[in-house]
């Protein structure tokens, strides 16, 4: 019978280093599939900028999500060309294909360009400085 109860009793001395492996490998997975699961989001280029427009400073913001540019208002920008130092971008808003939305990022200058043509019907030419974070 002393066997048999010092035995218990060195299993239930142990239970508090348990429970700490057990929590600690918990972390540890949880904070891995968290990592592999989102790296996009969490490494995304994005491009943070600024430009006037009708006497008011105003924000655009877009980061990348895939071989894509997106922006929370207007959706979904596919890129022309990119190297080195720039971005091109395109998009047009369907149904109607009034619009062709055209951006140009500069790695180097950290600026970027908008325009929306429409043969006879052009809008502004929009730019300014950005801060961009990868």
């Amino acid at each position: 019978m002393k066997k048999r109860t010092a035995i218990i009793g060195a299993l239930v001395s142990l239970l508090p280093v348990g429970q700490l492996l057990v929590i600690g490998t918990g972390a540890v997975l949880t904070s891995t599939a968290v990592m592999v699961s989102v790296p996009a989001e969490v490494n995304a280029e994005t491009w943070s900028c600024t430009y006037q427009f009708d006497g008011k400073t105003k924000k655009f913001l877009i980061y990348r999500q895939g071989d894509q540019f997106n922006n929370l208002d207007s959706g979904f920008y596919k890129i022309i060309d990119e190297n080195g130092s720039k971005i091109h971008l395109y998009k047009t808003f369907f149904p109607d294909m009034k619009y062709y939305y055209a951006i140009s990022l500069d790695n180097k200058k950290r600026m970027f360009s908008m325009v929306a043509l429409n043969p006879g019907n052009n809008s502004a030419i929009i730019s300014g400085p950005c801060k961009i974070s990868y």
